[in-house]
């Protein structure tokens, strides 16, 4: 059981049938996550849904000095979920740095 004090109040959306599924979630998951579900469980309002549309943008561009490649911009939350969700996989798939011991950044 998590205390409603400690849960900011646009994260107060359970319901009877999902409580215990989401308090099990919640223990592991961090306020941003707790925010998104919130978000996404009220309904979005079509203005709302047209102007997170009219925001994306997104821009890639190598690094060839950095060796890398620099990402920036805006996706909606349903397709930025997604985004994130597989970096989160890829990344987690990685582990500590052989030389150091350490996660690198």
């Amino acid at each position: 059981m998590i205390a409603s004090n400690h849960v900011p109040g646009d994260c107060q959306f359970a319901t009877a049938e999902d409580d215990g599924e989401l308090a099990d979630y919640a223990r592991g998951a961090s306020v941003d996550d707790l925010q998104y579900l919130a978000r996404k469980a009220r309904p979005v309002k079509a203005e709302e849904a047209t102007q997170a549309d009219e925001r994306r943008a997104l821009h890639m561009a190598n690094d060839h000095e950095a060796l890398g490649l620099r990402v920036n911009g805006f996706l909606p939350a349903d397709v930025g979920v997604g985004i994130r969700a597989e970096i989160e996989r890829r990344a987690a798939t990685y582990g500590p740095n052989p030389a150091s011991g350490s996660y690198d950044p």
